[in-house]
């Protein structure tokens, strides 16, 4: 199947701009210049735009990323010192002690499911050429 999308590929360059069409994949849009490494074309964009992309929307996602895990550690250890003091009160059953910790393990697991969107996500945007598979492409 890729050999037969492949095949099928086609370029066309307007203004100095880039387009690849294959049947159902699109390929991200760019000024077209040789690399000085490899020697092949590619879409460049400027420096200033990959620095604006990085400090205006990286960053602050890695450190809301990180504010969240600060946040839901700390609620789970909040939780887990409260539920202590209760089972030593007798007021609560021993079993109430795994409770935070089995809620420790279900948001160590929707978080990594979270940032591992996030991270797939912020690297598409980085790359200056990516495909998007649509898909009709991969019946």
């Amino acid at each position: 199947m890729l050999l037969n999308v492949l095949s099928q590929y086609l370029c066309c360059r307007q203004s100095g701009q880039f387009c690849h069409v294959i049947t159902d994949v699109i390929v991200v849009k760019g000024r077209i210049v040789r690399s000085p490494v490899t020697g092949r074309y590619e879409p460049f964009y400027p420096a200033w735009k990959r620095s604006l992309f990085r400090y205006a929307v990286s960053v602050p996602a890695i450190c809301l990323c990180l504010s969240g895990v600060f946040a839901s550690l700390w609620g789970i250890l909040e939780l887990q010192s409260w539920v202590n003091h209760r089972v030593k009160a007798g007021s609560v059953p021993f079993f109430c002690t795994y409770l935070p910790k089995v809620l420790l393990a279900i948001s160590i697991s929707v978080l990594d499911d979270v940032y591992k969107r996030i991270a797939v996500w912020l690297n598409d945007k980085g790359l200056y050429m990516y495909l998007l598979i649509l898909p009709s492409v991969l019946q």
